[in-house]
């Protein structure tokens, strides 16, 4: 006989060899006998583990520790007016970057200055076309660029001066992917500097860029041109606006429910 793993003969064995006769044999067979119990006790019951789905009772329930506060019929209300303000004067910078212009400085580079620049970009010693430009211009300050670092190495250059910098392409550049993660020589000439010139809002701003006659009444076209034009993409904005707030009350409300139990 088999039980998981040991025969008879391995048990007599583990027993002290085979049964002899007299009082050590019958010992010996008695121990044996009960061996042979317990292994085919242990079968049975892995034989019922195995073909039996096993209940498991969790007496702990989440309503003994954490008591939820009200969360449902939660109203929220969102304040159109000042989404309204916010969309306008988004509209009123924006016009005020499209009409800025820029006068030429003899000073180092700063920040919203406009800068123009030649740059050579060198990997392994060898210059790459893909990195490398000539007038060149940004914004310090509002636009990017896709080695990091570079820009930063503007800041306090001024017209005519040469600098090189040692950077690292990205390791998730996807442009050029052979080169994700190589390090590269930038060497890069200063050729302008620029500061802006923003139009103050006034009368006379508006009236120039928009036959306006004041700045209430550009304002106000802004508004009138928000509600015609853009009236269906503002209701569902304030329909998504107005379920994420209500979404922020319910998880507040259930996390300050928890910390308090």
């Amino acid at each position: 006989m088999i039980l998981m793993g040991f025969t008879v003969s391995s048990i007599n064995y583990m027993m002290g060899g085979p049964s002899g006769g007299g009082r050590t044999g019958m010992k010996k067979t008695g121990l044996l006998k009960r061996a042979v119990a317990v292994m085919t006790a242990a079968l049975m019951v892995t034989a019922v583990a195995c073909n039996t789905k096993i209940k498991v009772n969790f007496e702990a329930k989440a309503s003994d520790y954490v008591k939820l506060g009200q969360y449902k019929g939660i109203t929220v209300s969102v304040d159109e007016q000042a989404i309204e303000n916010e969309l306008i004067e988004k509209k009123v910078q924006n016009d005020l970057t499209s009409n800025t212009t820029y006068d030429e400085v003899s000073r180092e580079a700063r920040d919203k200055d406009q800068v123009t620049v030649d740059f050579t970009g060198t990997i392994g010693g060898e210059e790459v076309s893909g990195f490398s430009n000539e007038d060149y211009s940004l914004i310090l300050g509002t636009d990017t660029f896709v080695i990091d670092g570079f820009i930063d190495a503007l800041y306090g250059m001024s017209a005519g001066q040469t600098k090189v910098v040692i950077l690292t392409v990205p390791e998730d550049f996807e442009d050029a992917p052979e080169y994700a993660g190589s390090r590269i020589v930038y060497n890069i000439t200063m050729k302008k500097v620029e500061q802006p010139n923003v139009p103050m809002i006034t009368d006379a701003y508006v009236q120039e860029y928009f036959s306006c006659n004041t700045v209430a009444e550009y304002r106000q076209s802004i508004k009138d041109d928000t509600n015609r034009l853009k009236m269906p993409r503002k209701k569902q904005f304030l329909q998504s606006f107005s379920k994420t707030v209500k979404l922020q009350a319910i998880r507040k409300n259930i996390c300050q429910a928890s910390s308090q139990n």
